[in-house]
């Protein structure tokens, strides 16, 4: 499968654009463009680029999506049994508003992330953040 279908799959932004950015690694790409920083609640992108940069490590996860108020990681090591999704469908969820079409439940997130190449995530920007960040 090639990167246009899989974007396409999984529902990314029909019309993309190619960005360079120096980063020390893909996680800190966020944390040097500044993404987010125009969402209520999201002042600091240190939390976030602490996830990212743990996904790196442990599943290969980089950045190949970034919208306005959502992120598509490809991830070359995805969790391969329900118990490990069930962990990183408990970090998603308190990561995002929204988890793989509007999920919020650890257990709809984890049976969609077993062997799934794409993870996807969204903000809501126009409410105020339920709990802390």
């Amino acid at each position: 499968m090639t990167l246009p279908q899989i974007r396409q799959a999984n529902r990314a932004t029909p019309h993309a654009r190619i960005g360079l950015v120096t980063a020390a690694r893909p996680a800190d790409v966020l944390a040097v463009i500044g993404w987010g920083a125009l969402y209520p609640g999201r002042e600091s992108l240190p939390p976030l680029t602490a996830v990212l940069r743990s996904w790196e490590d442990r599943f290969g996860a980089r950045l190949i999506d970034v919208g306005y108020a959502d992120l598509r990681p490809f991830v070359e090591r995805p969790p391969r049994t329900l118990h490990a999704a069930e962990r990183i469908a408990a970090e998603q969820v308190l990561l995002a508003d929204d988890c793989i079409d509007g999920a919020r439940d650890i257990a709809t997130i984890a049976a969609r992330l077993v062997s799934a190449p794409i993870w996807t995530f969204w903000w809501d920007c126009t409410r105020k953040p339920t709990r802390p960040h």
